[in-house]
């Protein structure tokens, strides 16, 4: 999981390098959802091992909370990742 993070640092901090802005936020935009998918697969399996036993109806409310606050989350972290960097 560490090298993916770093991975995805290294990317971000070469794609914030670039000048033009339509180019730089449609890059921005495929990083997030790609590591959206990491995310969703990772909240996946926490949610099915933690509750292993509840029904998956259940299992898909706590998912259907998760995401919202996951997008919040990434959106303040490039936010202050965009401002740290200039």
């Amino acid at each position: 999981m560490e090298f993916i993070l770093i991975f995805f640092e290294e990317i971000l901090s070469a794609v914030l390098k670039i000048n033009n802005r339509i180019i730089k936020n449609f890059i921005l935009i495929i990083l997030l959802l790609i590591m959206s998918v990491f995310v969703f697969f990772m909240l996946y399996i926490l949610i099915g091992a933690i509750f292993s036993t509840v029904s998956w109806i259940i299992k898909i409310i706590l998912f259907a909370i998760f995401i919202p606050c996951m997008y919040v989350i990434y959106i303040i972290i490039l936010n202050g990742y965009s401002e740290w960097k200039n």
